[in-house]
């Protein structure tokens, strides 16, 4: 009969702990589904966090820009488009340098999406403004800054958020700078 006692334990003991992973679960659903679960935005699967509202990505080009909290219409500018596709993440634009350098996959994934022109003839900020974008990424270095119109698509477009990089290799250095802008830090 020694072990009555301790069945009894064990049994109390899952009880318990099924009571209490019971009351957790109760108490986490907040009933608003879109606040802060991982893959609630649609538009970038990664997003994590409170996605409501607006958030300041500081550290640009242009300073500090407050941009969505949960971007819908991404506008990919120079070097930014593999970084946003790795993240899942189809912009609805985007500058035609990724798809010069792109893979066959590659290519097939952004078939449909619309140049806004290129980095050596520029940015067409009216194409920009057609596809009604509520963010812009890019990088940038000072001496093509006008070529891509960063200035120019934050104060008429979206708010553009630019890192500025000296050489093309420092992009995979600022790949996380690019996943906190849009929320998948």
């Amino acid at each position: 009969m020694a072990t009555t006692p301790h069945l009894r334990r064990r049994v109390r003991l899952a009880a318990a702990l099924l009571a209490t992973g019971t009351l957790l679960a109760a108490c986490s659903s907040s009933g608003d589904d879109t606040a802060s679960t991982t893959g609630s935005n649609p538009a970038v699967p990664c997003a994590t966090g409170d996605l409501t509202g607006e958030r300041t990505v500081t550290g640009t080009f242009l300073g500090d820009v407050e941009v969505p909290a949960a971007p819908q219409r991404i506008i990919s500018g120079w070097l930014v488009g593999t970084q946003l596709l790795d993240m899942g993440v189809k912009p609805v634009g985007m500058l035609d340098d990724y798809k010069q350098n792109a893979t066959p996959e590659q290519l097939e994934q952004v078939k449909d999406v619309p140049d806004i022109g290129s980095i050596t003839s520029g940015v067409n900020t009216e194409k920009v403004l057609s596809l009604d974008p509520d963010m812009v990424i890019t990088y940038v270095r000072k001496d093509v800054a006008d070529r891509l119109a960063v200035n120019e698509m934050n104060k008429v477009a979206a708010p553009t958020v630019a890192f500025e990089i000296q050489e093309p290799t420092q992009v995979w250095s600022n790949y996380q700078n690019v996943a906190d802008s849009i929320g998948c830090g």
